[in-house]
């Protein structure tokens, strides 16, 4: 009877070093095609929420400029503006209600320091509402703007002397992130914490019609419209860029552009 030998061969060294070879490519390329997907997820879910964060800031804007009233003001700037809105306008943040108010929007100082405790290059681009007085009984020179209804606007002679104290920036200061609870308090004017002005061109701008030629052009020089102005902007552009750490450098490298028409809603 024959008997079959059984032999018990070991893999020679190389055939391990051909697995080992092949077994190294398969966990390169597996980690590879991982990194390249989690790298893609995470620049969708940051440009998801950077554009879920631009369309608040859009609903906002076209809100506000519906209910523009132009027997106030209009002011803009290079990186701020400010303009006058009717009808029934509450406070976010207290008991105030009143017949108008005064909106400004723009970019301001971020005050706030990181993890490591650095200052933040970055600014805010804010939305600050003053409601006007609804109890203001006349109208009067010496009066504290921050007591006028909007009454006291449409009536002054020199709508002027008041627009300085509602377009002062210079000494709105924001922090992101908070710190104690008045910084907290703040927030409610906070659109947009990490932002930046645009890379090319202004922040705000403007398109006017001219009647002679028939055509219309955007501008973007520092004016103020009052009553007394017919030829008022037909719509006022915003453009802005996401400057949050958190987000890929391609989504804060794009930026945003809104248009919206003045005074559509009076």
């Amino acid at each position: 009877m024959l008997r079959m030998r059984k032999t018990n061969r070991a893999f020679s060294l190389i055939e391990l070093l051909v697995a080992t070879v092949v077994l190294t490519i398969l966990v390169y390329t597996v980690g590879r095609l991982l990194s390249n997907t989690k790298g893609t997820v995470s620049q969708v879910q940051g440009r998801l929420r950077a554009n879920a964060a631009a369309s608040g800031i859009n609903h906002i804007l076209r809100q506000d400029f519906y209910m523009l009233s132009k027997l106030g003001f209009l002011r803009i700037e290079e990186n701020c503006l400010s303009f006058t809105v009717v009808g029934d306008i509450r406070s976010i943040v207290g008991n105030a209600r009143g017949n108008g108010g005064i909106v400004s929007y723009g970019l301001c100082k971020n005050v706030g320091k990181d993890q490591f405790g650095d200052p933040i290059p970055s600014d805010i681009f804010f939305r600050r509402m003053m409601v006007l007085d609804n109890n203001s009984d006349t109208a009067g020179a010496d009066k504290h703007p921050s007591q006028l209804d909007f009454a006291d606007i449409q009536l002054a002679k020199n709508v002027f002397q008041y627009i300085p104290f509602f377009d002062d920036f210079d000494n709105l200061e924001l922090k992101v992130p908070v710190e104690n609870t008045a910084d907290v308090g703040k927030l409610w004017m906070v659109l947009a914490a990490f932002s930046k002005a645009p890379m090319t061109g202004t922040m705000f701008s403007y398109l006017l019609y001219d009647p002679e030629t028939k055509t219309s052009t955007w501008g973007s020089e520092a004016r103020t419209w009052t009553k007394d102005n017919t030829n008022w902007p037909k719509a006022i552009r915003i453009r802005f860029q996401s400057d949050d750490p958190a987000l890929p450098q391609e989504v804060r490298s794009s930026g945003y552009e809104i248009i919206v028409p003045v005074g559509a809603g009076l």
